[in-house]
């Protein structure tokens, strides 16, 4: 059985971290920028993402932020794998 035997492989646990952040907030808009490091083990695999942010305008959530888009991707200097 395929789970039983996943379930008997000690997992090893990751540490995620968020480097280099920066933001920008343009009236009702943010856009935040940061490099993922993501650690299991002995190996450290790092993406870039964005996220834009968007102030609720809606009564129910007025003031309250809302995260609009997301993208992740790997660097080019092949430190993401």
């Amino acid at each position: 059985d395929v789970a039983r035997d996943a379930a008997a492989v000690p997992s090893v646990a990751s540490r995620s971290t968020i480097a280099e952040p920066t933001f920008r907030v343009m009236g009702d808009c943010a856009v935040v920028c940061y490099v993922r490091l993501v650690q299991t083990g002995f190996k450290t695999v790092r993406t870039e993402e964005t996220r834009v942010w968007r102030r609720q305008a809606a009564t129910s959530d007025l003031g309250k932020w809302k995260l609009v888009h997301f993208h992740r991707s790997k660097p080019a200097n092949g430190y993401g794998a």
